[in-house]
Parts: structure tokens; sequence; C-alpha cells
């Protein structure tokens, strides 16, 4: 087990810019491997023009078959050897389908998601915990081109080649 002070020598520091304090990603515990991220604004995205959407009581209503990009009040200068998922929280996988998405060292526009929603309106309200930042390693990896493979045991196979059982 790694002492305090060896667990400090190995934490990355990352700047982040919040756009107002209450966006500020947090951790439920201190094991969660994600950062909670909020919902600060939410527009619909059309033949890639934003639209703010409606708000009423600070609840926006989000419609099936629609692309909506939701802004999370901050910006993050992420060091050459990390990179970011953003990834949706599991209890909102029965109401929308939020694509995951890559934040890159070197971008540093605010961090945002892009969702769907599923079968029926649901209703979102600004600050609610939407989505979770997870930081990774980035290794760094050259393709090779080849024109064959070693032979492997599975082959080509895919999807569903290894059954269910």
């Amino acid at each position: 087990m790694k002492s305090k002070t060896e667990e400090k020598k190995i934490m990355d520091k990352i700047d982040i810019i919040l756009l107002d304090y209450k966006y500020m990603p947090q951790k439920k515990h201190t094991d969660d491997a994600g950062f909670d991220v909020k919902a600060r604004r939410i527009v619909e995205v059309n033949n890639k023009i934003e639209t703010d959407m409606y708000v009423t009581n600070n609840e926006v209503t989000l419609w099936p078959d629609k692309l909506i990009k939701i802004y999370l009040g901050f910006k993050l200068d992420i060091p050459s050897h990390l990179w970011c998922l953003l990834a949706p929280r599991s209890g909102h996988f029965f109401n929308w389908a939020m694509h995951y998405g890559v934040i890159d060292p070197g971008f540093q526009g605010e961090a945002c998601a892009l969702v769907q929603v599923k079968n029926e309106p649901f209703v979102v309200t600004i600050g609610d915990r939407i989505g979770q930042l997870v930081f990774i390693p980035k290794p760094k990896i050259m393709l090779n081109v080849v024109p064959r493979f070693k032979e492997s045991e599975r082959g080509e196979s895919g999807f569903g080649s290894t059954g269910v059982k």
C-alpha cells in the first residue's frame, strides 16, 4: 500500500478554468475513477447550428430524436501525457444516450457533452450531474503498415463469434 507521500508524488495537477465555481467537476467518493460534471447550458444542434433551449425554472425539456449539446462550465489544460474520456453516468442510461467524448491535450475550449433522448421527453435541470470525466494515460503508439498479420486463434471473427454461453 502506498503512503500519502508516495501518492502525492504521482498525482497529476490539471489546470482548470471555471466559468462559474458551481461547475467544478467533483468526485462523490475519493476512490471514484471519474469526476462528475454538471449541465451549464443546453443547446439543440441542427446542421451544426446551435439554438439555445427554452429554460423554465432552470429546467429544460429534451425531446426524442434531437441532438443536444450540453456545455459543462469549465475548460481544461490537459498535459500531453494524458487524455480525457467524457462518459455517461449510469443513472441516465434509460433516459438518454450520451455519446462518449474524447478531450485531447491541447483543446482548451469549454467542455461539452452530446446527448440524444431515447423514447420520451426528459427534463434536465441546469446544475444536474450528467456525465463524468475520466483521465487516462496516453500511450505512445506508432502504426506499422504490414502486408499481413501473423495468424491468431480468433482471426477475423467479429461480433457474436464467441456465442453467448
